[in-house]
This record gives C-alpha cells, sequence and structure tokens, in this order.
C-alpha cells in the first residue's frame, strides 16, 4: 500500500470500519470460517499491491485497506475517510464479488475467491470501491 499527496490518511481522516454483506445466492452454502479467512488473506494480498489505497466512493474520497473476517461471522471492510464523510460512508451498502468453488457435487464451500466490493448507489447500480467501471451491463 502506498499513500500519496491525495491520500486522505496523510490529510487528517478518520478510521471507518464497516459490514460488507454476502451475496443472498450464498446464504444456502455451507462454508468454514477458515475458508472467509484465507479468501480475506488472499483479497488482502493483491490489495496491497496497489500503487494508491486512496479511492472515491459516490464522491466521497477514502483510502481503503483491507478486508477482514470477524468472530462473530461478518466480513469487515477498514477504511480512512474525512470526519464528516463517516456516516454517509456508514449508510452505504458494499457487497462481496467473486468466485465461489464447491467441493464436488455439494453445498459445501471448497474455496472463496474474492475479486471485487461493490457499493450499492442510490440509481440502484452496483459499481467496484476500487474503479469507475460500471459492473451491472
Amino acid at each position: 500500500m502506498q499513500f500519496t499527496p491525495r491520500s486522505v490518511t496523510l490529510n487528517g481522516g478518520v478510521n471507518v470500519k464497516v459490514k460488507v454483506i454476502f451475496p443472498p445466492k450464498l446464504n444456502s452454502c455451507i462454508i468454514s470460517k477458515d475458508v472467509w479467512e484465507k479468501a480475506a488473506y488472499n483479497f488482502n494480498k493483491e490489495l496491497d499491491k496497489r500503487s494508491d489505497v486512496s479511492e472515491t466512493i459516490n464522491r466521497i474520497k477514502v483510502d481503503v485497506y483491507w478486508i477482514n473476517w470477524t468472530e462473530d461471522g461478518n466480513m469487515m471492510l477498514w477504511m480512512t475517510s474525512k470526519k464528516d464523510d463517516v456516516d454517509s460512508i456508514k449508510d452505504m451498502r458494499f457487497i462481496l464479488s467473486g468466485t465461489v468453488v464447491f467441493k464436488d457435487d455439494s453445498d459445501l464451500v471448497e474455496q472463496i475467491i474474492i475479486k471485487d466490493i461493490l457499493h450499492g448507489t442510490l440509481r440502484g447500480e452496483k459499481n467496484s470501491i476500487f474503479n469507475k467501471k460500471n459492473l451491472t451491463s
């Protein structure tokens, strides 16, 4: 991770932790804690390769750090924003996007590959928090 002069962290940012929701299709799957932790670990390795942590989500500047699996069964997204933007960020919905690998022909999940984190817009679109490309086409 690299911080640049436009980084919120270097300009008086506040740490924010928000819940990332799972796609509804995963509700019927059997997913172990180890699978979730490995998915978060691998996604964070990809995040660490970025040349800049700064992103803009719904016109709000943030620094996106990492995700982690919590003991109570949630995936959390860690970032920094300006103090005035914290409530707006906490009101946003973030959802995982990626690939699920099942073991044999069962509901048991062998691996989750997180490829992106999406956020909902006011128009009902889902956009990546890491780029400006609209992913709902």
